[in-house]
């Protein structure tokens, strides 16, 4: 790739310049793989994995061990069938609190693709982007239903990562059993509702908390452009007392 001046002065010295969109990206994939350590993890569980940007940047971080991703779009879906192997297992359908069929809202940019509805300040805020385009009829699945005939290793050490656009909580309330093998978990809060309907940010670290576990990072990934507040962030956890 071609350098110009200034990036060849900067990596002789040992350095680089990179987009700053991208410094929380590298901050927080750097904590994950420390925290797998400190946590002995051997298993993720990638929930709403869209295009697998979530595993994609875990290789590239170092994790070598098992992924399982959820991904109840059918573009989506394909679209990870082709980077599928043995150490990365991909299903098509969603998690939930009750086995059933739901239809997905599906957005102009499906990263906002969800089962609740974007509310006005979110078509307003992001645009066309946020605008449902279509809905796609999906299955949905306890995680305490499943967990046995997906997860095959012995003694599952899981870290469990959920971006769902604000059905996190569902999936949740639909892995209590399962929970005893999760040592750590991600999942997306909103400060500001983007969905009707969706948990409040208090909300979500409450209900997180009650289950046993603790923050170990928050990593901002929106701002309100006008007055400067933060509208959703990715929270890292770990069980409490490990």
């Amino acid at each position: 790739m071609k350098l110009t001046l200034h990036k060849k002065i900067a990596r002789y010295f040992g350095y680089e310049f990179v987009r700053t969109s991208q410094l929380a990206y590298r901050d927080i994939n750097a904590h994950l793989i420390a925290l797998f350590k400190q946590l002995d993890i051997n298993c993720v569980l990638d929930v709403g994995a869209n295009m697998g940007q979530f595993a994609s940047n875990l290789r590239r971080a170092g994790y070598q061990g098992q992924i399982i991703s959820f991904e109840p779009i059918m573009e989506c879906f394909e679209h990870l069938k082709k980077h599928e192997n043995k150490n990365w297992v991909v299903h098509n359908f969603a998690l939930g609190n009750e086995e059933k069929t739901l239809d997905i809202n599906i957005t102009n940019k499906n990263v906002f693709s969800s089962f609740l509805k974007p509310n006005e300040y979110s078509v307003h805020r992001f645009n066309e982007s946020a605008k449902v385009s279509r809905t796609q009829r999906v299955e949905v699945k306890r995680l305490d239903d499943i967990f046995n005939g997906i997860v095959s290793i012995n003694n599952p050490r899981i870290f469990l990562k959920l971006d769902t656009q604000g059905f996190d909580l569902e999936v949740l309330k639909g892995a209590q059993q399962s929970l005893r093998h999760v040592f750590g978990l991600q999942s997306e809060i909103s400060c500001k509702a983007i969905y009707a309907g969706m948990p409040t940010h208090v909300e979500s670290l409450q209900y997180i908390d009650h289950l046993g576990y603790e923050v170990t990072d928050i990593y901002p990934l929106a701002h309100d452009k006008l007055d400067m507040s933060l509208l959703e962030f990715d929270c890292i956890f770990k069980r409490c007392n490990v």
